[in-house]
Formats: structure tokens, sequence, C-alpha cells
């Protein structure tokens, strides 16, 4: 199937490619002898009026073949007849030649905008605009945001989305922003200034600072974790990764309705119902505990007068320790599962990945990690270390640098309901655009660092590495699949730009060049030319499938 899909994916690009040469020629009256997809044996072709279209044998490429392309002392044909000269490519001013010549890549660079319509027009829904943690002392805490707030206005414009508020954040490091908040039945209006952060990329140009609240659009599920248990809730039977379905009578999905039910019952008995989902194996069994995997079961807690989940010695889920790689940084460090992971270099934990953004953004350093090991009433421990590098092959069999942390949680967190998608398809024409430069930006400046030794010219890749990215993307799913296709038809597009002789691009300077000096080159020149291209070309391909080989 990878095969198929090979061929699936290279014959768009080259038919797309192909087909601008062809419109064009077509547009300034060029008379077009053949229209061919790959190179060698004719499989399949037919004539229609003046052309013949063909299929055939080698895929890699394709011709659009023009009356009068060729230098006239090298035609090996009969003269063009004097019906046929004005019809000839190489009588058509040069204007309207490089515009043949710049049609087919721009089909490339253009191919992703429908395709990215198509993907974005099919999102029905939407995250909205709803918090659902917030980072301590960032931000949006210090503005008073709180889980479950809605932003529905910024500077005076509305919001509906998740990716609408992110984006005006992003675009405002440093400057305050006016927020419209809904809480319940209330709007509240705040002032927020976003963190200035910098956003590193090993291509310097794309670096760059972004706004940031410290907020995230996920809410931490209603799983419990248990650091005591000889604690209130570990007495009453509760055990960490209990999900609580009901606190007091009422359903609760989010550990924010929780903490409501908590404070409501300050001080009285409060009834849960929960669900065990799985056993602490690092504690010993307890008899009072009764509850069944997946089954409901209630236990009662007095709630004291603090009126948090805490008191009673319960901590969310997200952030107890699930796994531990043995002989990893973590496990060397003593954590183990079951442990409470309460703060990272001195900043509570709110979420496990904001916890452990320390050790990603700072991986060759050492962080301090505080928690409590159940059981245990000494109080909670901090221990210091540092992630352990790691030199790991992606998908394309290349080397990257991995932080490998040593320890995990198991994640449970939950999203607001999603919203339809008002405007679908004005909101997908302009994320079409917008993502289809943003990606044409990145695959240029890429193309420029590889020119300037910036990043190794191992990274560049042949038909092997597009035949295994092909089938990997269709495994994956149609979408990753047409991804795959847009990525790569810009590649083509910018790579058919360049000013190598017999590329698009290099052909486009001769036909400048030769504007310039107002008359045609030599023929030795040409020649010249057309050989220093041909050999480019045949280089570039032998470098890129000795890449090939060496990565597969």
């Amino acid at each position: 199937m990878s095969f198929l899909y090979f061929i699936l994916l290279i014959g768009v690009l080259i038919f797309f490619h192909e087909l601008g040469h062809f419109l064009a020629a077509k547009l300034f009256g060029v008379k077009v002898l053949k229209f061919a997809l790959g190179f060698g044996k004719k499989l399949v072709s037919f004539q229609k009026g003046e052309t013949e279209y063909a299929i055939n044998l080698f895929p890699l490429g394709g011709y659009v073949k023009m009356l009068g392309q060729e230098p006239a002392e090298l035609r090996t044909e009969e003269p063009l007849p004097p019906e046929d000269l004005p019809r000839a490519f190489d009588s058509k001013p040069r204007w309207q030649r490089a515009i043949v010549m710049l049609a087919g890549p721009t089909f490339n660079l253009a191919l992703p905008l429908p395709l990215f319509f198509l993907l974005f027009s099919l999102v029905g829904e939407l995250p909205p605009a709803t918090v659902g943690s917030v980072m301590p002392d960032g931000p949006a805490w210090r503005a008073g945001i709180q889980p479950g707030d809605r932003i529905v206005e910024i500077d005076g414009e509305p919001i509906r989305y998740w990716e609408e508020m992110e984006a005006r954040v992003s675009e405002a490091p440093g400057r305050e922003l006016r927020l419209k908040i809904a809480r319940d039945a209330e709007l509240l209006e705040l002032r927020i200034t976003p963190q200035p952060t910098p956003r590193p990329h090993r291509l310097a140009a794309l670096s760059k600072t972004v706004g940031l609240i410290g907020v995230t659009q996920a809410f931490l599920g209603s799983q419990v974790g248990v650091g005591d248990p000889e604690g209130i809730a570990g007495v009453a039977g509760l055990r960490s990764w209990d999900l609580v379905v009901a606190a007091g009578g009422q359903p609760v999905t989010r550990w924010v309705e929780l903490q409501q039910a908590f404070a409501r019952h300050a001080g009285q008995p409060l009834e849960l119902t929960v669900r065990r989902t799985e056993t602490v194996t690092a504690l010993p069994p307890d008899p009072a505990a009764r509850a069944t995997l997946g089954e409901a079961h209630q236990f009662t807690v007095l709630v004291p007068p603090a009126g948090t989940p805490e008191s009673v010695g319960l901590w969310p889920g997200e952030l107890v320790v699930h796994q531990v790689e043995p002989e990893g940084a973590a496990a060397k460090a003593g954590l183990q599962p079951g442990d409470v992971l309460l703060e990272v270099d001195g900043k509570r934990c709110v979420t496990f990945e904001l916890c452990l953004r320390p050790f990603r953004e700072a991986y060759e350093q050492a962080h301090a990690v505080r928690f409590l090991r159940p059981g245990e009433r000494t109080g909670p421990r901090v221990v210091s270390f540092a992630p352990q590098i790691r030199k790991e092959l992606n998908e394309v069999k290349q080397e990257e640098v991995h932080a490998a942390i040593g320890f995990a949680n198991r994640p449970f967190f939950v999203v607001a309901d999603l919203v339809p998608n008002e405007d679908r398809l004005l909101r997908a024409s302009v994320r079409a655009v917008t993502e289809g430069w943003n990606m044409i930006w990145l695959n240029a400046v890429g193309l420029a660092a590889l020119a300037t030794c910036q990043i190794s010219a191992k990274n560049v890749g042949g038909p092997i590495m597009i035949f295994d990215l092909a089938g990997q993307a269709a495994k994956r799913g149609w979408e990753d699949f047409v991804w795959l296709l847009a990525i790569i038809s810009i590649n083509l597009g910018l790579i058919n730009l360049l000013p190598i002789p017999i590329l698009d691009g290099g052909q486009i300077v001769v036909l400048g060049v030769e504007t310039l000096k107002r008359g045609p080159l030599s023929l030795r020149s040409r020649m010249i030319v057309a050989y220093v291209g041909l050999a480019m070309v045949v280089f570039l391909m032998v470098f890129a499938f000795k890449n090939d080989i060496e990565r597969y």
C-alpha cells in the first residue's frame, strides 16, 4: 500500500506542476505538443486536439513539450511551418515565457490552499475560549482569572474560540490587554499583560517572542490522588486514581467542581461516589477499601473548616506519579509510583505538563521536585535531578536529542464542550491562506539554512524518504496524508524556483539575462548552462539518494 500512496502523492504533485506550465502556455497561445507524467517507456497515451497526453513508466517527474522550446540550432525535425511560427514558445515575448516557466512552481505553492481549505472547512466544532487551568504566579493568575472563566472579548473585539484568544495574546507580548470575562452569570473586566516569552528555534529566522498569560484549555479531571493513606480521605477508603463521579449528590467531572463541593460542605460530612480505576501497587493493601475496579462505591469524609480537597488529603490525580522508568533519572533520585507532585523549582504544580515545563526548557540542569510520599508522616520530600539526554531516531531516521525525565503520570483531564464553528467557510479560507504562507516561509528559511550550512545537509531527503513518509502518513489517516502532500508540494515549488539551470528558476534567470543583454545567449553559452544545470541536478539527486540509503 505504501507504494500506491507514494505514486498517488508524487502523481498529484507532478500533475499540478505540469498543469501550471500547460495552462500558462495555452493562455499565451503556445502550441503544446505533449503533456506527460513520468519518464521512460510510455504506458498509456491518447491524443486530444493538438496535444498528446501520456503516462510513462518512471513516475519521478514529468514534462510539457511545447513547440519551439528547444534552440533552433538543435532541432532535428523539419523547420516549423510558417503558420505555426507565431505559436512557437521561442517566438513569444520573454515576459510571457518567464510566466510559463513560473507557473509550474506557482501551482505547487498554491496547491496547499485548497488542501488546507478542505481540511479546515470540515471542522464543524471548535474549543471555546474557556480557561481550564491557570498557572500559579502567571499573568492570568495575578489578574484573577479562574478555571471555568470564558473570555468573551479582548480589546473590544469579540472572542469565541480558544484559537482566537491564543492568537491575540500571542501577538501582544508585554502589551496590556483589556479582557471581558464571563464567570457564572456575570461579566468581569480585567487587564492583563502577556508575559514576553522567547520561542527559540534552531533556525534564527524562525525564533520569535510571543505573549503568554499562563492558561490552558484542559481542566483537571475529578480523578484524585491520596497523599496520606492515614489522613481523612485515606481512612475513609479513597485511594489514588479513584475517579469521583459525584459529590454531595451532584455529578462532577472536573477538579474545580470537586473543589466547589468541598467548599459548600465545609465543616460537614460529604458523600463521594467514586469508581476505582486502578490500585496503587506501591502501597500495602487496605482491607477497609473494598471498592472493586470499575464499580461505583460511596465514601463519606468529614470536611474540615478549610473546605478544600487538600484539607482531607486529596490532590488532583493528574499529579500522581504513575510510572517510573527503572534506572532512569527520576528513579535514581528516589521517585516512586504513587508519589504526589507538589512543586518543581518552588512553583506549585497545577497540571502535570506545567510541572514538567522546567525540565523541558532547561534540560541540561537539575530541578528540585517537592512531593508527598504516601504513608510517610514526616512531610514532603525534596529531590533534585536533571533529565537524561538521549539520542533517538525520528520518523525520518534522523538523530534527535531527547530529554528523558524518567517518570510519567496517568493523564486525566477534560475540556469544555465544543461549540459550533460559525462562519466556517470564511474561517477556513483565512486559515488556509495563513497556514499556507507560514509553511512557505518555514520551508524557504529551511532551504536558506541548508545553503548557508546552518543545518546539516543530512536533512536532505529523496524518493526513498518520501516513500516512507507517504506510507506513515496514510496509516495515520487521510488528514495526515493531505498535510504531507501540502508540505512536499511547497518544497517542490521552492526547489524549482532555485536559480539552477534546467530548473524553472534557472530558466527564468536566463530569460532575465537575455533581456538585459537585449538578445539571446549564444548556442555555446546555452549548452554550457544546460550541462552545468544538469550536473547540479544529478549531484543533488545522487546526494539525496545517498542520504536515503544511509538513513534507511
